[in-house]
């Protein structure tokens, strides 16, 4: 008996299915899915192709605070150094911006006061200018904007013969509100003033300022700079060289080379040889060029010394006539990147003098001639080609060309470069500073080392692709064995989890992650679905599907993100214009058709479209009701498994009919030459004008003999590191993992008829409560149906559909994979022919051939796989860690040590990035309720008194001196005729300051200064939006030119957390908590009957683990009894203590994000229900906690992906749950249960 695991892997989700099958029998084991929630942010940004990953923004909120630590230490090194010498002086700290300016443009030719150098040396910390650096050529273009205005603003200064304080004071003398904070210079401006100033107050006080003085003030504290530390570490090891070892206590670890730069001479070589050996040429009539070893030499040697090489100068070289038809692939359409470390120093020094010599990089290739080295067929064993073993010379390291490349890629100080540059290679001093400023860091690493190219780089050159060119150096890049190999391999008991941070892409990291811990559950023995003993003989399968995005590069991911936002954006306005217009149904077959009339209307200027086989017209109406005009494949799908657009085109259907099951290009060539020549000319117009793709110009001109016999494997994209990776992964495992693409799966599940499996187990509800319509349908022969739908029903908005591909995946054979890749060979046509016969299938004449033959592969029944998908329990990933425990390393005489230990480090961001302030306003009539809860907030001072007095009589129970007015009221005169039944109270809020080109006209009546806010009004009435209303300056002040740069607004939080403080201790800035962490509900000793609900932030979880304590606190008095000890030497702070449950309290259960509660049943018959494993009644009952907030939660049910609020279907159905109150919490009667990866349920 065979066992197959089908794996479904998307981005946030993994679908599962478990089949066993033998000769006669064929049975589904298990089915399931697991979710993995993505933030919006993070599945946008991985959708997006997002190169900034959470890891390096979190990097960038380092290195600020890293800054700003470093700022600090300097500011107190600094502050030390004053002291020493009785510089400092605590009344020039106050100085008004005008007086300090004036001080600073004083002292350059004038004696200040030690003290008052003091305070002009501690204004020269504070900001010490733009330091250019080597990455400058990576800014983008705001970037290098601001860069030339800087270094524009400091030319203007030299030519002015200014400081920079001399030039501030004298603005500032002109205009009190001129704008200094803005005004950045280079650090070279900033250092120059301090030598003027230094040099002038050395004449005054030679005794203190002295050059040693100066020197350390200057290069150890204001300037100082550190140097970078060293980020070899982090370059990955070459796969191909590794080796494993293992530390004393077991752990794995790799050692090898690290990855080659890209920019290096070797790599781009390897990368340029690469190239050559994929070039693809094919002519019209299909014919394709084979590119002889010495024309590829000759590219070679263009492509070395040039950037870039087109497709116009590739056929010079190759001495090909573009007349004759020839056309690239799709990389030549781009042209093909030469070689860029020699581009960009040649590009640099243009125009200068510089010895070429200084680019020579001779290739070197040392040969074993005993030693033979032997292409293979990794699965049987054949020896197809052999080799003497070649390796290029590691002297290459000391040729001129990578020398140079070393100096320019691994000095980060320009100025060092620079001398460097001059000094070894004897360099002109401008083409020196030139090549410093090339930045080859902005490329990046490759994927192979320099010791790996080496022995790689000999087979290039000899025009071998590049996997045999891998097998010849003894490398398997597929990692495929033989099959004698694969049989005698052990396999292991589970797959070990990635480290943290092993992947570049952390998204990436996270579902690998969830793939191997749900893996390692179904092959645990425990669990029933396949032993030990099955794995290890073979009769364990993994199939498996990766979601287009992990197959995909950053870019590619992007550029697959805007394209189908366009063409959705097409499709929905060729929908209305079919609607309006011609008053035809907007269906798929429709909007395909309107696409492929205009595509072959699109550069001809004609009202009607031509035929692309017998050159006749024919118009939209024709096409859109369907006469005599037909969607024709251009190759047939009984010679090419391919349904794209890529493949179609509208003709007259007598022309299709003629046609019959012959490619486009050989049906028009049996018409004659005449004919056949017409017919290309049409399609290289289309071509030549950008109305066809490359993709279908080679489909027009591909006769069936040119067919790819491998169509499926291209989709497949083994190449991309993900696939590569989890397969080898799920290799660990078992012995046959098979990859499948996403266009077999969505066929095979079409043509089994398991498409709408889900829509029909929920069609019965959703028709009991009348929430169904009769939709039309249209197929691509034209004919027409009607079938009752879910209103707004799609299959992706229920989470199973992932487990009915996974089971499609896990049926898919490779056979039936081997026999679309050669649809076009008779004898796969012949043997798909037989076998219908034999086993008298009753073929679909609707169908091609190949369909009737998966159709009659089908291995469960629609009924069966239905009843087994509505047993499914979506299993979600749970909230994630509140913190770990980290240490903190430092390096010390080569070798890391460990510094501090326990150190706590949240598993997400503690709140928000925007840190608020605080403001009070006043509120009049404020109740007495208000006043006795919050006393401190009383705006008059002797009321406040009156109450606070009243409070204390009663021992701080503000309650009880709340209730004691109604006898004992409290009088506000003599007399004792007026009492207090209100007051006028402050009211704290939090405000932040937001640019002025942000404010919208909704948000004006949030600003707080009236005055501003009245101006900003005026403004925005006289234009018709914001962008327009604030190009030109806003005045706070006309006269005074006092500008309004950015407001503050109100923004209605109050909970929040202190980050800042001033001087006296008092908190002036804060910022808004994360997310909830959990809502636990706790009863009070004394009030059983009442249930009270206490919300803990992510923020205050954290604190909790810091201070040692439960982060859900199931035990409050034994919380208080810790806190209370006299031996806990912990100081809590008093505002954390009040986030506590009180110790009173008993608690009842809590509730996390994603948790799951069965909603609707009794006690008795949830716990039946899960000894029966009656999952099918379960999972109607069966929701997760999607969000909480206080005295809101939201439960949705377990299969629900879409979380749009439908109220009418909701109410009927239950798709979710809203509870508003403690007691609509227990009137549903949630009841917590687990749900594992497996989606097996516990109560």
């Amino acid at each position: 008996m065979k066992k197959i695991l089908g794996i479904d892997l998307g981005v946030a989700s993994i679908g599962w299915a478990m089949i066993s099958e033998n000769k006669n029998t064929k049975k589904i084991l298990g089915m399931g899915c697991r979710i993995i929630p993505l933030s919006t942010d993070d599945n946008k940004e991985f959708t997006r192709g997002n190169k900034i990953s959470k890891n390096q923004k979190r990097t960038q909120k380092r290195s600020q605070r890293k800054c700003y630590d470093r700022y600090r230490l300097r500011r107190q090194a600094l502050v030390n150094e004053l002291a020493k010498r009785e510089m400092l002086d605590k009344n020039l700290t106050n100085l008004n911006q005008i007086k300090l300016w004036e001080l600073r443009s004083k002292a350059v030719t004038e004696k200040v006061s030690l003290k008052e150098l003091g305070r002009i040396l501690f204004h020269l910390n504070q900001k010490r200018g733009y330091k250019s650096n080597r990455s400058d050529s990576k800014l983008d273009m705001e970037d290098t904007e601001y860069l030339a205005e800087v270094k524009s603003r400091y030319e203007k200064l030299k030519e002015e013969g200014l400081t920079i304080g001399q030039k501030f004071y004298n603005e500032l003398k002109d205009n009190h509100y001129y704008r200094v904070k803005q005004q950045v210079f280079p650090r070279e401006a900033y250092m120059e003033e301090f030598d003027k100033i230094m040099n002038q107050q050395q004449k005054h006080y030679s005794d203190i300022i002295t050059d040693e003085f100066k020197s350390k003030l200057k290069n150890e504290i204001i300037y100082y700079q550190r140097r970078l530390k060293s980020q070899k570490g982090l370059v990955s090891i070459c796969e191909m060289e590794k080796i494993t070892r293992q530390t004393e206590n077991g752990k794995t670890f790799f050692v090898g080379p690290r990855v080659a730069h890209k920019s290096s001479p070797l790599f781009q070589v390897c990368k340029i040889w690469e190239t050559i050996n994929n070039i693809t040429l094919i002519n019209k009539k299909g014919e394709i060029y084979a590119i002889p070893i010495d024309k590829k030499r000759e590219i070679f040697e263009y492509l070395d010394n040039n950037n870039k090489l087109t497709q116009t100068e590739l056929f010079k070289i190759l001495e090909l006539k573009k007349e004759d038809g020839w056309l690239g692939n799709k990389m030549l359409t781009r042209g093909i990147q030469g070689n860029i470390l020699k581009s960009e120093i040649l590009k640099t020094v243009s125009g200068l003098e510089f010895d070429h010599e200084l680019l020579k990089f001779d290739l070197i290739i040392e040969q074993f001639p005993e030693t033979i080295t032997f292409l293979k067929d990794r699965k049987t064993g054949e020896v197809l080609d052999e080799q003497i073993k070649k390796v290029i010379s590691p002297v290459i390291e000391k040729q001129n060309l990578h020398k140079l490349w070393h100096v320019i890629y691994s000095i980060p100080d320009y100025e060092d470069c620079v001398n460097t540059l001059v000094n070894k290679f004897n360099i002109g001093k401008e083409a020196a500073s030139k090549l410093a400023k090339i930045d080859f860091s902005r490329f990046t690493f490759g994927n192979k080392s320099v010791k790996a190219i080496r022995k790689i780089l000999p087979y290039l050159m000899d025009g071998y692709g590049y996997s045999d060119a891998c097998e010849f150096a003894g490398y398997n890049p597929t990692g495929s064995l033989t099959i004698e190999e694969n049989a005698e391999r052990k396999l292991s008991d589970k797959i070990e989890n990635l480290p943290k941070n092993s992947l570049r892409q952390p998204v990436v990291e996270k579902i690998l992650n969830q793939l191997i811990n749900l893996v390692n559950a179904i092959i645990d023995e425990k669990n029933g679905f396949v032993t030990n003993e099955e794995r290890n003989n073979g009769s364990f399968e993994i199939n498996i599907e990766l979601a287009r995005e992990l197959k995909q590069n950053r870019q590619e991911r992007d550029e697959t993100l805007k394209a189908l936002i366009k063409t959705e954006n097409e499709n929905e306005k060729i929908r209305k214009r079919l609607e309006e217009e011609y008053k035809v149904r907007a269906t798929r077959n429709n909007v395909i058709k309107w696409k492929l009339f205009h595509e072959i209307v699109e550069g001809t200027n004609k009202v009607n479209a031509t035929c692309i086989y017998c050159g006749n017209f024919f118009g939209l109406s024709d096409a859109l009701n369907g006469n005599e005009v037909d969607i024709e494949h251009i190759i047939p799908r009984s010679l090419l498994y391919d349904d794209s657009q890529s493949n179609k085109t509208l003709t007259h259907r007598n022309c299709n009919s003629r046609k019959g099951n012959r490619t486009a290009f050989d049906f028009m060539q049996s018409k004659g030459e005449k004919a056949l020549n017409d017919y290309i000319e049409r399609i290289e117009f289309l071509f030549k004008n950008k109305v066809i793709g490359i993709n279908k110009r080679n489909k027009f001109l591909m006769s069936e003999n040119k067919i790819p016999q491998d169509f499926i494997q291209r989709q497949l994209r083994e190449t991309q590191y993900i696939t590569k990776k989890s397969k080898k992964l799920l290799s660990e495992v078992s012995k046959t993992v098979t990859a499948t693409t996403g266009s077999v799966t969505s066929r095979l599940r079409y043509l089994w008829g398991w498409d709408d499996v889900l829509l029909n187990i929920q069609l019965p509800k959703f028709k009991k409560n009348s929430l169904t319509e009769m939709i039309e349908w249209e197929a691509g022969d034209g004919s027409k149906g009607k079938v009752e739908k879910i209103i707004g029903w799609t299959k992706r908005i229920d989470y199973r559909h992932h487990a009915i591909d996974a089971l499609t995946i896990a049926c898919t054979k490779m056979g039936y994979v081997q026999r679309i890749n050669t649809l076009s060979s008779k004898l796969t046509r012949d043997e798909m022919f037989r076998a219908l016969k034999n086993n008298s299938i009753i073929t679909n004449s609707k169908l091609s051939l190949l369909e009737n033959y998966l159709l009659s592969q089908k291995p469960f029944e629609t009924k069966y796989v239905q009843e087994e998908a509505s047993k499914i329990l979506v299993s979600f990933k749970p909230g994630k860690k509140v913190a770990t425990l980290g240490v903190r390393k430092i390096k010390k005489d080569g070798k890391k040590i460990v510094v501090q230990s326990n150190i706590i480090v949240p598993r997400g961001p503690l709140s928000e990035e925007s840190v608020y302030g605080k403001i009070k306003v006043i509120e009049k009539n404020k109740d007495l309720k208000f006043i006795f809860a919050k006393p401190h907030l009383i705006f008059k001072t002797y009321i406040r008194k009156m109450v606070e007095e009243r409070i204390s009589k009663y021992n701080g129970n503000s309650k009880k001196a709340l209730a004691s007015l109604k006898k004992n009221p409290i009088y506000l005169n003599e007399n004792k005729n007026v009492v207090l039944e209100h007051a006028t109270c402050y009211k704290e809020e939090y405000v932040i300051k937001y640019p002025l080109e942000s404010i919208m006209p909704q948000d004006v009546k949030y600003i707080v200064d009236n005055k501003v806010k009245k101006i900003v009004e005026d403004r925005l009435s006289k234009f018709k939006n914001a962008k327009e209303a604030f190009k030109e300056p806003l005045y706070f002040n006309v006269e005074k030119k006092i500008p309004i740069k950015s407001v503050r607004m109100l923004t209605g939080l109050s909970s929040v957390e202190p980050v800042k403080r001033d001087d006296s201790n008092r908190e002036i800035g804060f910022v808004k908590p994360g997310n909830n962490h959990h809502v636990a509900f706790y009863i009070n000793e004394n009030e059983k009957d009442k249930k009270i609900e206490h919300i803990c932030t992510f923020w205050h979880a954290v604190e909790r683990k810091k201070f040692g304590l439960p982060v859900i606190i199931k035990n409050p008095k034994e919380v208080w009894r810790k806190i209370s000890d006299t031996k806990n030497e912990i100081e809590y702070d008093e505002k954390f203590l009040a986030k506590l449950p009180k110790d009173g309290w008993v608690f009842v259960e809590s509730m996390q994000q994603n948790e799951m509660f069965i909603i609707g049943l009794k006690d008795d018959i949830i716990k039946q229900a899960i000894k029966d494993r009656n999952k099918k009644l379960l999972s109607e009952y069966l929701y997760r906690v999607q969000k909480i907030s206080s005295f809101n939660y939201v439960f949705r049910n377990h299969i629900e992906s879409d979380i749009n609020d439908y109220t009418e279907s909701s109410k009927l159905i239950k798709r979710f749950y809203s509870v508003r109150s403690i007691g609509a919490f227990d009137k549903l009667n949630p009841r917590k249960v687990k749900v594992n990866n497996l989606g097996e349920i516990e109560f």
